[in-house]
């Protein structure tokens, strides 16, 4: 028996979506489809870490989140983790980005037994970070992710909190 599956849920605190399943059994040279529709729904919540550089108005980075998950469905994600780089363009205290990279996510196979695989992917998506402070900053994102035989997009908000900060170089006094 070979088993496929497609997500779509979103996270905004909780999430929901449909998931469908098609189950092909091959035997004696006769192909037999079947079709599952289920809800899903899950919660996710996590932290990241990143490092950002501006050059002018263009920011440039990488981060690196990890959440845990209860994502439920043919297929239930325990955790999900992405490592992306990150464009913006920062305007004043708000930046637009792009983002786009790995994603990693620990699955169970529920109809196989209690076996659990990590899969790996890809994601892409963007967002808008706000600065509410020279060390605060509130942040939107969307991504779309595609773990080989699951993908599904994300919705989700951030507040980030800056521990190390560059700081202007003293200007000398000159004679």
């Amino acid at each position: 028996a070979e088993a496929t599956a497609e997500s779509d849920g979103s996270d905004h605190g909780s999430s929901g979506g449909a998931s469908e399943v098609t189950t092909r059994c091959q035997a004696d040279g006769a192909s037999h489809h079947r079709s599952v529709n289920e809800d899903s729904s899950g919660f996710m919540g996590g932290a990241q870490i990143g490092y950002n550089l501006q050059f002018s108005q263009f920011v440039v980075g990488v981060e690196g989140d990890i959440s845990s998950t209860d994502w439920d469905g043919s297929r239930d994600v325990n955790w999900f983790a992405t490592v992306r780089g990150r464009l913006g363009y920062a305007w004043d205290r708000v930046m637009p980005y792009a983002t786009a990279g790995l994603a990693i996510a620990e699955v169970d196979r529920p109809f196989t037994g209690p076996s659990s695989e990590t899969e790996t992917g890809w994601t892409a998506g963007g967002g808008i970070e706000f600065a509410v402070s020279d060390n605060v900053s509130l942040r939107g994102e969307y991504l779309h992710f595609d773990l080989s035989d699951i993908d599904g997009d994300i919705v989700r908000g951030g507040i980030n909190f800056r521990f190390w900060r560059p700081q202007p170089e003293p200007v000398p006094y000159g004679y």
